[in-house]
Formats: C-alpha cells, sequence, structure tokens
C-alpha cells in the first residue's frame, strides 16, 4: 500500500514527481483503507511519505495495541533531524506513534547538530534530532565517502 496524498504527488511536494497511475498500487491517504489493510493477516509492505506518517498513526491507534511493524526503512533519514517542532518527519522516531520492532535509517548527507546550535537552543521550545543521538538513531554500522563510492564506480 503506498500512504501518501495524490495531492502531494501531483504537486511534487515530495520531491518525487509520480502520476497516480504509474505506481502500480493503491494509493490512498484515508485513515479507514490504511486501517483495514493493517487488519489483514499476512505479509505486507507500507510505502509512505513522512508527510503521511500522521495517517498511519491514526490508523494504528485503531489496532489493538499489540500492533508493531517488523521493519521500519527510512530513506532519506537526514530530513527526520534537525530543530523542529513536533512534525512530520519526526513521527518515525516515536515508538508510540509508530511502533516499531526494528528501524534502519540511511542517508547520504548525515544531519549532525554542532554543539555551539545545541548550547542556543530552548530545549523546552523545539526537540532536536541529531543523527549522532544512537538513542534515536541507533548504531551507524556503514560509512562511504562520496569520493569513495566515485572510485568504486
Amino acid at each position: 500500500l503506498c500512504v501518501c496524498s495524490e495531492n502531494d504527488i501531483q504537486e511534487g511536494k515530495d520531491n518525487f514527481c509520480t502520476q497516480i497511475y504509474e505506481m502500480g498500487t493503491k494509493v490512498t491517504a484515508r485513515i479507514e483503507a490504511i486501517e483495514d489493510f493493517l487488519k489483514v493477516t499476512g505479509e505486507k509492505v507500507i510505502f509512505s511519505t513522512y508527510q503521511s506518517l500522521h495517517n498511519i498513526a491514526e490508523a494504528i491507534k485503531l489496532l489493538d495495541s499489540s500492533f508493531s511493524f517488523d521493519f521500519v526503512f527510512c530513506d532519506e533519514a537526514h530530513r527526520t533531524a534537525g530543530i523542529a517542532h513536533k512534525g512530520f518527519f519526526t513521527q518515525i522516531h516515536h515508538q508510540e506513534k509508530i511502533p516499531a520492532k526494528k528501524r534502519l535509517y540511511a542517508t547520504a548527507t548525515p544531519r549532525i547538530l554542532s554543539e555551539k546550535s545545541s548550547k542556543k537552543l530552548d530545549r523546552e521550545t523545539y526537540y532536536v534530532y541529531d543523527m549522532s543521538d544512537t538513542e534515536i538513531f541507533g548504531e551507524e554500522f556503514y560509512r562511504m565517502s562520496f569520493k569513495d563510492a566515485i572510485k568504486q564506480d
């Protein structure tokens, strides 16, 4: 199931421009449709934009409390880091919203908050998601520099 707003895709707001008919699968942002999909037994996969995570979180609230994804893959994970109010992109970090047994964060551009910036923040107003925080992002297990990627073609 693809969970995203058709308007987001059609208007290019997700930085991925495609047409709904090109998806080759169901596309929805409807909470009831997501809930129905999650109730189906067996293996299933959801592809979602970060902007649509709140719809998935709302659908999960309607399920029994034991629901959890086995695995969540967060591509472009640097978009979930930084200084922000509780927003679309940071919901993926919260077990109570998007429960998961395992998460894998992948990015080509890690976002690390400088110590200077960190000291200036009003921590009661903002939530800081720093990719060096292993409590949220886990341990880094592989890194390849751009230079090395070019060398390896």
